[in-house]
């Protein structure tokens, strides 16, 4: 499954044919800087936020040569370098493979909008049902900074005329 996110406004949308060119670019711009903001926000909370979660070793499996984890109660008498700790609900999940900061995409599309992708396909179980979220924090840090800097794009497009 994936997560997307779309920073489209319909009205605005309905109004970008009128507009002049060098505001549609303003426009444009803000909303693909706005999206990347998004997808990096979303990588460095993945990668650097805080867990809380258990600790654990990695652990292939003699039999099937596949990996598994190994809860620990203690971290005392666990190998050095080899523990890593899973996230708690509520955090932003931890990383081990980095296949979901890799799925995790920005797509310029036509006019006024631009998608974020996380196309790993455990994302939106750890988004919506593990409640692990990644991505609508950094939709809900970055969108209002878009919408003060449409704004003043709008404003200062007005003022011009």
């Amino acid at each position: 499954m994936d997560i997307s996110i779309k920073l489209i406004d319909n009205n605005l949308l309905d109004n970008f044919k009128k507009l002049p060119d060098d505001v549609k670019k303003k426009l444009k711009q803000e909303i693909v800087l706005t999206a990347n903001r998004i997808r990096t926000d979303a990588v460095k909370e993945i990668q650097q936020g805080s867990k809380s979660g258990r600790a654990y070793v990695k652990v292939i499996s003699k039999k099937t040569g596949r990996p598994y984890r190994v809860y620990l109660d203690n971290t005392a008498n666990a190998p050095s370098g080899k523990v890593s700790i899973a996230s708690a609900e509520g955090e932003a999940p931890a990383t081990d493979t980095a296949k979901l900061v890799n799925s995790i995409k920005l797509i310029p599309r036509e006019g006024l909008n631009a998608e974020v992708l996380a196309d790993a396909k455990y994302s939106s179980i750890l988004e919506e049902d593990r409640n692990r979220p990644f991505m609508q924090p950094a939709v809900d840090k970055e969108v209002p900074k878009m919408v003060s800097n449409i704004d003043k794009i709008l404003e200062g497009a007005l003022n011009a005329l």
